[in-house]
């Protein structure tokens, strides 16, 4: 069991899905020192006009990417 926020930040990988006129962009996120989440830009993969179904395939293979880091 974890006991403190820190504890949980540090072993996971935060991410979000933001969709545009039917452009969607999957950007990664970090932790900033003040304790929120920010996006970050090193990770940021746009794909454009694609289904939304596509997009959450996108999705599994960089976290399938990531756990194999």
């Amino acid at each position: 069991m974890l006991k403190t926020w820190a504890a949980f930040a540090r072993g996971v990988a935060v991410w979000s899905i933001q969709e545009m006129d039917g452009n969607f962009l999957i950007a990664g996120c970090q932790s900033h020192r003040k304790g929120y989440w920010e996006k970050d830009r090193r990770q940021n993969q746009l794909s454009t006009r694609i289904h939304f179904h596509d997009v959450f395939e996108r999705m599994i293979a960089i976290l399938q990417g990531a756990a194999k880091k």
